[in-house]
């Protein structure tokens, strides 16, 4: 055998179970993905960097426990990063789906994450108004921005 096709054999053997890998890794992800209960909706950073604010759709998780019957709801997870790590999560906003059809999020300031919900009612949303260490949240009921 030439020594072209040794060292071809030689780089497919060395690199076929990476590719093996790299697939069964990519087809565990799609799965996850389609069928797992949440869905990721938005993602905003906080101008300092230190936080970032997440929208999840998560089916079969009620957020309002009004009696009604509500599958979907969905959240606002702050997450507080330090470098490329995530280092904490909380959730200090939730509503309906239906309330959450208008639902934005932006900063407003270096850590102050204002939350504009045309769409919140009296019993359909729960709002923690409250810091939580250096982040500070500012909800807006029933203003389209």
């Amino acid at each position: 055998m030439p020594r072209q096709q040794r060292f071809l054999k030689f780089c497919l053997l060395l690199f076929m179970p990476i590719g093996v890998i790299a697939a069964v890794g990519a087809f565990a992800g799609t799965f996850w993905y389609n069928f797992s209960g949440e869905k990721y909706l938005n993602a905003v950073s906080s101008p300092s960097g230190k936080f970032r604010a997440v929208l999840v759709e998560e089916r079969d998780n009620h957020c309002v426990e009004d009696g009604s019957i509500t599958r979907n709801s969905v959240f606002l997870k702050l997450e507080r990063k330090s470098w490329l790590l995530k280092t904490g999560e909380f959730v200090p906003f939730c509503a309906t789906k239906d309330a959450a059809a208008g639902l934005s999020i932006h900063w407003s300031g270096a850590d102050e994450l204002s939350i504009d919900c045309p769409g919140c009612g009296d019993q359909n949303f729960e709002f923690y108004d409250r810091t939580w260490g250096e982040a500070s949240f500012r909800l807006n009921v029933g203003v389209n921005r």
